[in-house]
């Protein structure tokens, strides 16, 4: 049976649990989430400014709801299980296996290129740093195995090599895309990563991530044979290596939608 991270979290507090007068903490509480099975909707408030967010399921059968939602909206979330590179589930409706990972990539390259996207950004966290970092330093099961694109000259058991395939895989499937200063994480600086990733056939590789710097993209040979229409718009996309229970993850939202809004704006009174 596969432990989840709930449970193994719970178990390891057992004894801080088991006090008779125990008292969840904020993590406790943060960490008894449950998958989304339907659409959610929560208004919060950051600085006086009201943020209402809309959380869909992820699941085959949610999908085909998402289209309720997909309007008015300034910024789009898009959470990767980035340790979810060997993992596979069971599609339901198909009957078949896949790859977790593959399948993020296939919904991520039909969404951002969904025409009610075109003038919203989108926040892609890369989730469960954490994960990625115990199964790649335990050298037990790498990357390349599931994912041929991987460089060959390129370690599969270097947490940052690792980091930056799955930055570069994601910006493939985009055409055009802009990248933003987001984390720690240095994408594709290394000579390593200088000329293009084989399988994924970029025409230019991201070198440090700034505000107005495009990198294009061929069509990736590992796309569907059925992809959504390609948006020929500039979008921006931040994205962010992080863990499941980060509590500044809503500063991260709070600041792409502020800065989605003011190009919004500059953009109607360039127009008007």
């Amino acid at each position: 049976m596969e432990e989840s991270e709930n449970t193994r979290y719970y178990l390891n507090r057992m004894q801080e649990i088991a006090i008779p007068n125990y008292r969840p903490t904020e993590e406790d509480i943060v960490w008894s989430r449950r998958p989304t099975d339907s659409i959610i909707e929560e208004e919060i408030f950051v600085h006086g400014t009201s943020i209402t967010f809309i959380d869909v399921g992820g699941q085959t059968r949610e999908r085909r709801k998402w289209c309720q939602t997909f309007t008015d909206m300034t910024s789009v979330l898009f959470l990767v299980g980035s340790s979810h590179y060997d993992e596979l589930y069971l599609d339901r409706v198909t009957g078949e296996y896949r790859n977790k990972l593959r399948e993020a990539m296939t919904v991520f390259e039909c969404l951002i290129n969904f025409d009610s996207f075109r003038r919203v950004s989108i926040i892609l966290f890369f989730n469960k740093s954490d994960l990625l970092k115990e199964k790649v330093e335990a050298r037990v099961s790498g990357i390349r195995a599931h994912f041929y694109e991987f460089p060959q000259d390129a370690d599969e058991f270097n947490l940052v090599a690792v980091q930056n395939f799955l930055v570069e895989a994601f910006a493939s499937l985009v055409d055009p895309i802009v990248f933003c200063p987001a984390d720690e994480l240095t994408p594709t600086s290394s000579p390593l990563f200088q000329n293009r990733l084989s399988g994924f056939q970029r025409k230019s590789a991201i070198s440090q991530p700034a505000v107005g710097r495009s990198a294009s993209m061929n069509a990736n040979p590992h796309r569907g044979s059925n992809p959504c229409d390609r948006i020929p718009r500039k979008r921006t996309i931040y994205r962010h290596f992080t863990t499941a229970v980060d509590r500044k993850n809503i500063k991260t939202v709070f600041n792409a939608m502020q800065d989605t809004i003011l190009q919004n704006n500059l953009r109607r009174l360039m127009l008007s």
